[in-house]
């Protein structure tokens, strides 16, 4: 029998967006991430997509377009998004 492993945090971003991002030392979102365990999806009106994931949690896709991190609205929706998971305790500390 196959066994399915755990979701566990992930993100999509461009090369050198972590040098922007809202937090140095947390892990950071730029285009899409995914929060494991949680059903985020009617708590994010200001991103493009926030889909609840049965069993796995939700992923969030934070502009329509490809994210173009010298777009300043993209950046800005990038840390919005990093700020309202951190401070429900839902962007984990990298490992640094």
């Amino acid at each position: 029998m196959a066994r399915i492993k755990k979701a566990n945090w992930s993100n999509f971003s461009t090369k050198g967006y972590h040098r922007k991002a809202a937090f140095s030392h947390r892990e950071w979102v730029g285009w899409m991430a995914l929060v494991p365990d949680v059903d985020l999806s009617n708590e994010m009106p200001f991103v493009a997509l926030a889909e609840y994931l049965p069993g796995i949690g939700t992923l969030i896709v934070t502009t329509k377009e490809p994210f173009d991190p010298e777009n300043e609205e993209h950046i800005k929706l990038a840390r919005a998004t990093e700020v309202f998971l951190a401070d429900r305790g839902l962007l984990p500390e990298r490992g640094i």
